[in-house]
């Protein structure tokens, strides 16, 4: 993404960002908890030790309480599109976390920095033709033996389907089915790509978040995530 859309971007969403965490913080960090927390299962059912940790695309630190919860050993990395997202976060969510500038160059990291890189919800404010390309940056800083974990809207559900064109923002949001983001990752070098589906229950429904666990497999849920490994 050359430096000027990369502004822009960050200019077409920075707004929205901050007037979401004001007007639900509480149910947008619910979420993004939710996400980390499997984020954590992937991790440990790999058996995987995770001492340094790349969030790319962080925004402005929705999910920075998830991972200091649950990756309390870990060293986390924020990389994000916008010097005011970064600051952002550092007021919103004050702590020793790295934060990194995306430049049109790529993450500025040197190879195999990280044993895990995370995205939640990112690609799909991307130009299309550039997933492949931030794909294989993100393997680049990856080390053999990572994985990669990315959350994304389902086109599939109709409340997501439905809101996509919704962006109070202004910027155009393109869903990426399941298929064609699997494509696209193994396209860019990943391997063992698996996806499964998500329901993202609000806290009113906690209790039913069980259910919600046991429906991975239905093809409906509002959000997917994709696993993709790093086998060379």
């Amino acid at each position: 993404m050359p430096e000027a859309e990369l502004e822009a971007f960050s200019a077409r969403f920075r707004a929205h960002s901050l007037d979401n965490l004001q007007k639900s913080k509480n149910s947008q960090v619910q979420f993004c908890d939710y996400k980390i927390g499997e984020l954590r299962r992937v991790a440990d059912q790999a058996k995987m030790k995770c001492p340094r940790i790349l969030d790319f695309g962080s925004d402005i630190g929705g999910s920075l309480s998830g991972f200091r919860r649950s990756f309390k050993e870990s060293e986390l990395t924020c990389a994000s599109f916008s010097k005011e997202y970064i600051a952002c976060a550092q007021q919103e969510f004050p702590r020793a976390e790295v934060h990194l500038l995306v430049k049109e160059s790529g993450i500025p990291m040197p190879d195999a920095s990280f044993e895990l890189a995370f995205s939640n919800c990112v690609f799909n404010q991307i130009p299309k033709e550039e997933h492949q390309s931030w794909f294989m940056e993100l393997q680049r800083v990856v080390k053999p033996g990572g994985k990669l974990v990315v959350f994304e809207p389902n086109p599939r559900n109709p409340f997501s389907a439905r809101t996509a064109g919704m962006h109070s923002s202004g910027a155009k949001v393109r869903l990426i089915g399941p298929r064609e983001m699997k494509r696209t990752v193994l396209a860019a070098g990943w391997d063992g790509v698996k996806i499964d589906y998500h329901i993202l229950l609000p806290a009113m429904l906690a209790k039913l978040r069980p259910l919600g666990r046991g429906l991975r497999w239905c093809g409906l849920g509002r959000q997917y995530m994709a696993v993709a490994e790093r086998w060379v």
